[in-house]
């Protein structure tokens, strides 16, 4: 990725201290493949500021890396080999032109893995005024792109205009959402809800945060 893209990155992070924290709100359908997949170590790779590494819970003790560019702590990846990779809401914020480069990366630390890809424009802009989102495209689209780099790809079925799921390996069990008529219900009052909140960054930071489930 150009050094450029992470530079503003690396400024959006500094402006917002809620920026690169939200996949926490995947943590329910994360924690369902992790325990299918039951692997010996994890790298979140794109992972911001977000905690959703240290909530996931395992039956057994795994080795936990994080990687993002833009984070200084997190600038290098920290191993060459795990047994699953996390790539949540990250190859949308990736140049098209970049996204080879990244995808062959991610493949040679491991042939496991979950994406959870964004497939509308971002609420936040980078410093430049240009949307954080700039690779926006259906599922179809990003299914094309992994089908070139793994040998085995499935679009979960949670997939929509909204967000595109995919895993790399055959799950033994898919992930089925609790009272999701009430998470429905819940969606639609905070979306009134932020109706009426006057600062437009908490409005959308609201809305980033919401159950993307329902």
């Amino acid at each position: 990725m150009e050094q450029h893209y992470i530079n503003l990155y690396k400024q959006l992070h500094k402006q917002d201290v809620h920026y690169g924290t939200t996949s926490i709100r995947w943590l329910s359908l994360v924690q369902h493949y992790i325990s299918d997949l039951n692997p010996d170590s994890i790298l979140d790779f794109g992972c911001g500021k977000s905690i959703l590494i240290e909530r996931i819970k395992t039956e057994k003790d795994i080795s936990r890396y994080r990687y993002d560019p833009a984070i200084a702590e997190y600038a290098k990846i920290p191993v060459s080999k795990v047994g699953m990779v996390l790539n949540i809401d990250v190859m949308e914020h990736i140049p098209e032109n970049d996204l080879e480069n990244v995808l062959k990366n991610i493949r040679s630390i491991s042939d496991k893995i979950l994406f959870i890809i964004s497939c509308q424009p971002a609420w936040n802009l980078l410093p430049d005024g240009s949307n954080a989102h700039c690779t926006i495209h259906p599922p179809e689209w990003w299914e094309e792109q992994f089908k070139k780099h793994f040998d085995y790809i499935e679009k979960i079925a949670f997939s929509n205009q909204k967000n595109a799921l995919f895993v790399t390996w055959q799950v033994k069990s898919h992930f089925t959402p609790k009272h999701k008529r009430l998470r429905k219900v819940a969606h639609h009052l905070i979306n009134l809800f932020c109706l009426f909140i006057p600062v437009r960054r908490w409005r959308h930071y609201i809305r980033d945060n919401m159950d993307p489930l329902c």
